[in-house]
């Protein structure tokens, strides 16, 4: 993809793993993202309300709230519900995904992850 494509995309991504934020932040940005961040899923309702972004990267297991209520959250609030999200969790189990699905997950990706792969669903997704 083109980055004049891909930079009218905003995207959200929700870690508290200050590490490996800082790597897909700079990942996607590359890739010709505009990436905003937050630590948990309660920054993360705040910056999906305030910044509107296309689509969400969301990790599971996350301090205050944990993706599996903020995805309820944002599937409940009509004005967020079309945002496309993507979990990103290291829980990996069937049962872990099926529930991120559930939930209203469009995607659900297990750590570690191959950066090229992330940037394909996010296409994917964008473009649906």
């Amino acid at each position: 993809m083109e980055e004049n494509e891909t930079s009218r995309y905003k995207l959200l991504l929700i870690d508290d793993d200050f590490n490996l934020v800082m790597l897909t932040k700079d990942y996607l940005e590359y890739k010709g993202y505009e990436v905003i961040t937050a630590e948990n899923g309660v920054q993360g309702i705040e910056a999906v309300l305030r910044e509107k972004p296309d689509l969400i990267i969301c990790d599971v297991m996350m301090p205050e709230m944990n993706g599996y209520t903020f995805v309820g959250k944002v599937r409940e609030d009509p004005e967020t519900q079309g945002i496309p999200v993507l979990f990103l969790s290291a829980k990996g189990q069937s049962k872990d995904r099926i529930d991120g699905l559930k939930v209203g997950a469009d995607v659900y990706m297990v750590k570690p992850f191959e950066p090229d792969e992330l940037v394909a669903q996010v296409e994917a997704l964008l473009h649906r």
